[in-house]
C-alpha cells in the first residue's frame, strides 16, 4: 500500500515526479509513530555487502558480534525469493536515486498496484472484503523486503508474524461478515521505540538488541506493548516491522551502529532526516517528499513507549503520523481517537475527534501568517521557491497572507535546549556502555570525554519553566493581535513557513532545527506539505547574500544546487495547539491550491514547475 498525495475528486491530475519517496513509500507512516513502511532509505553506512540469511542471535563477546548477529537473524526472515543479488545492490547503491521508478521497477503487477494505492482506497477494499489481508499484506512486506536490503530501513521484520495476522483477519471476515474495524488489513511500520508483543525494541542501541530496554533478563522482554499498538490493532492494522532510527534518538540525521547511516532514497547525496533533538516528525517528512502531522502534546498515547530523558514532561515527546495524503493522516487520527485512549492513558486528553471545527474551515476565506525567515538563518534557494509557491497559490484562491513579527525565536531556541536537555542526557551513555559501542560520530561533540554534560539543578529547571510559559503567554499575545491585519476579523488562521532551512542536508551539515524545535517547545501543530524539488537550473545561490550569524554563513555555504538537485521542497502549516481537526482541513486546501496553481502554471508555460501531470490519483 502506498500513500497519496491527497487530491480531492477535482484535483486528482497532479502529482510528484517519479523520483519522489512517494513513489516508494508503502503505508501510512507514524514516526514518532514512524511509519514509513517502505520508505526506501539508500545505501550506506554498515555494507550490506556479505550479509547471510543464517545464524541467530548469540550472546557475544563484541558489540560488533552482536551486530553482525542481528543483521544475519533479520536477513533470514526475508523469503529466499524476495532477496536481491548482491550485485544488484551494489549497483543501486551508486544511483542518484532509488525511489520512484527503480523501485518499482522490481515489483510484479499486483504488487505495484496494491503497494501504490491511497489509504482509503485500500481500505475500501480491505473492508469490505474485496481484497484478502493476506494478498495485502504480502505484496506489502515484498515491497518493503526490497527496500531494506536496498536502504537498510528496517531495524525489526515482521513479516511472517504480519501474514499470519492477515490470515487471521481474513478468517475473522468470512466468519462474521464484517472488518474487524477501520483499518481492518492495513500494513504498518512503526519507529523502532514503539514495543510490539514478540517484537524487540532498540531505539538505535546495540545494547538493546534481545533485550528489554537493555535489560536482558527482563519478564517484559517481548511481552509489552505499547498503548498506541493496541489501539492500531484492535482497529485492524498489521504491523509488517520497525524502522530505523538515530541512536538515542537525538538528533536530526539517522545514523545507529546497527544499520548505519541512513541515506536519503529520493538524493543519495543526502541525509533522510532524523529525529529527536527538536527535528520532530517534520524534518523526516521533509527531507522525503512525504506529507506528516505533528499534533499537540497528550492528544494521542505515549503510553509504554521507550525514549531518551524519560522524565523530562515539559517540552514532551509526541507521536506523530507520515503519509503520503492528507486524507490517509486524517483517516488514521480520527481512527485512533475513535478508540477513546483517555480511558486507559490518564495524560491522554478526553478530546474526541471535533468535526465540527473541521468543518468551520472547508469553505470560509483564510488568512496565513507568512514566516520565510526567521531572522537567524535564512532557507536556502529551493526553500525559499517552495514558500513563495505556496503563497502565490493561496493568494490566488482569495485567501490572505500577512507578515509574521512574532516573538524572537532565539528565545524559544535557548528554551528548548535547556529544557530537553536538562539531565544533561546521562542516560545515553548508560545504555551505549551496554555493549561498549562507541557514539555515533554526530552525537561526540554533544558527549565531551564520553560524558554526560552536567545536568541543571532544579531551582535552574524552574526558571526556564517560567520562562517558558512567559514565551508562550507571549506568542498567544501576538497571534491573537492578528486579528488587525488579517482580513478576516479573526486572527490568522495558520502560518506557512519552512521546516528546515534545507531541502534534506548534505550528511554532517545539520546546523539549525528551530524552525522546527520552535513547534515543539511552543506545542503547536504542524502538517510538513510537499511543494516541489530543488532544481540547479533555478535554484541559484544569491552570492550577494550577506550572513547574519556564524550558523547562518555555514547553513549558506552548505548549499550546493548540484549536490541538492532533485531533493524534496516542502513547507510546514502550523496552528495552535490542539487545532489538529483544524489544521487538517486547512492544509488540505492549501494542498488543492498548489495543485491548482500548478497546473495553470503548467498550462501557461508549457512545461512543468515542479510537480508532474499525469492521469492517475494513485502515487506521487
Amino acid at each position: 500500500m502506498s500513500l497519496d498525495n491527497a487530491k480531492s475528486a477535482k484535483s486528482a491530475r497532479t502529482a510528484f515526479t517519479e523520483s519522489s519517496l512517494l513513489r516508494t513509500l508503502a503505508a501510512i507512516l507514524l514516526c514518532f509513530l514512524f511509519i514509513y513502511l517502505v520508505h526506501v532509505w539508500t545505501p550506506g553506512g554498515l555494507d550490506l555487502v556479505g550479509w547471510k540469511p543464517e545464524g541467530n542471535i548469540k550472546q557475544p563477546t563484541l558489540w560488533e558480534d552482536l551486530v553482525q548477529g542481528k543483521r544475519d537473524d533479520d536477513l533470514a526472515k526475508i523469503r529466499s525469493e524476495w532477496l536481491l543479488e548482491l550485485s544488484f545492490i551494489e549497483k543501486a547503491s551508486l544511483l542518484p536515486s532509488i525511489a520512484g521508478e527503480f523501485i518499482e521497477s522490481l515489483l510484479d503487477p499486483e504488487t505495484l498496484s496494491i503497494t501504490s494505492m491511497d489509504v482509503p482506497d485500500l481500505l475500501a477494499l480491505t473492508t469490505s472484503g474485496s481484497i484478502s489481508s493476506e494478498v495485502v499484506v504480502t505484496a506489502f512486506c515484498k515491497r518493503a523486503a526490497f527496500a531494506h536490503q536496498l536502504n537498510k530501513s528496517l531495524l525489526e521484520i515482521n513479516f511472517e508474524s504480519a501474514i499470519v495476522q492477515a490470515k487471521k483477519l481474513d478468517a475473522y471476515f468470512k466468519r462474521e461478515g464484517k472488518a474487524l474495524g477501520p483499518l481492518h488489513g492495513l500494513p504498518m511500520t512503526l519507529k523502532d521505540q514503539y514495543h510490539v508483543k514478540g517484537m524487540n525494541t532498540t531505539m538505535g542501541y546495540v545494547g538493546w538488541i534481545d533485550t528489554f530496554e537493555g535489560s536482558k533478563d527482563s519478564p517484559l522482554k517481548g511481552a509489552t506493548e505499547s498503548e498506541i499498538v493496541r489501539e492500531l490493532e484492535s482497529l485492524g492494522a498489521i504491523i509488517i516491522g520497525k524502522t530505523t532510527c538515530v541512536q538515542s534518538l537525538w538528533y536530526g540525521e539517522t545514523n545507529n551502529n546497527i544499520l548505519g547511516y541512513n541515506f536519503n532514497p529520493v538524493n543519495q547525496n543526502l541525509s533522510s532526516g532524523g529525529s529527536s533533538g527538536g527535528g520532530s516528525v517534520s524534518m523526516p517528512a521533509s527531507y522525503n517528499g512525504i506529507f506528516s502531522i505533528k499534533p499537540s502534546a497528550n492528544r494521542l498515547s505515549f503510553k509504554n513507549v521507550a525514549n531518551s530523558s524519560k522524565g523530562q514532561a515539559h517540552i514532551p515527546t509526541v507521536p506523530g503520523l507520515l503519509g503520503r495524503s492528507i486524507s490517509s493522516i486524517r483517516l488514521l487520527f480520527e481512527a485512533l481517537l475513535s478508540t477513546e485512549p483517555w480511558l486507559r492513558d490518564p495524560e491522554v486528553i478526553p478530546l474526541p475527534w471535533r468535526e465540527n471545527q473541521a468543518q468551520n474551515y472547508t469553505k470560509r476565506k483564510l488568512s496565513f501568517g507568512v514566516y520565510a525567515h526567521d531572522g537567524i538563518v535564512r532557507p536556502h534557494p529551493p526553500i525559499e521557491r517552495a514558500l513563495n509557491i505556496v503563497i502565490d497559490a493561496v493568494q490566488a484562491q482569495g485567501h490572505g497572507a500577512v507578515d509574521w513579527n512574532p516573538p524572537n525565536h532565539t528565545e524559544a531556541e535557548i528554551l528548548h535546549d535547556k529544557i530537553v536537555n536538562a539531565d544533561g542526557n546521562y542516560d545515553v551513555p548508560q545504555q551505549l556502555a551496554l555493549s561498549e559501542e562507541p557514539f555515533i560520530p554526530e552525537l561526540i561533540p554533544y558527549f565531551p570525554n564520553g560524558k554526560p554534560q552536567k545536568p541543571l539543578n532544579a531551582i535552574e529547571v524552574e526558571q526556564f519553566v517560567q520562562r517558558l510559559h512567559a514565551f508562550r503567554n507571549d506568542y498567544n499575545e501576538y497571534w491573537l493581535s492578528t486579528k488587525a491585519l488579517s482580513g478576516t476579523d479573526r486572527p490568522v488562521d495558520a502560518l506557512i513557513m519552512p521546516i528546515t532551512p534545507t531541502a534534506a542536508v548534505i550528511p554532517g551539515r545539520s546546523f539549525y532545527y528551530t524552525y522546527t524545535s520552535i513547534i515543539n517547545t511552543l506545542d503547536y501543530v504542524a502538517i510538513v506539505i510537499p511543494v516541489t524539488f530543488a532544481d540547479r537550473a533555478i535554484d541559484k545561490l544569491d552570492v550577494d547574500y550577506l550572513p547574519v550569524s556564524e550558523v547562518d554563513r555555514r547553513n549558506w555555504n552548505a548549499y550546493d544546487a548540484d549536490m541538492y538537485h532533485g531533493a524534496p521542497a516542502c513547507v510546514q502549516i502550523v496552528g495552535q495547539r490542539l487545532q489538529e481537526e483544524k489544521l487538517l482541513v486547512i492544509a488540505q486546501r492549501v494542498v488543492d491550491a498548489i495543485e491548482e496553481y500548478k497546473y495553470k502554471q503548467e498550462r501557461l508555460s508549457g512545461k512543468e514547475t515542479g510537480l508532474k501531470v499525469q492521469n492517475t490519483d494513485i502515487n506521487g
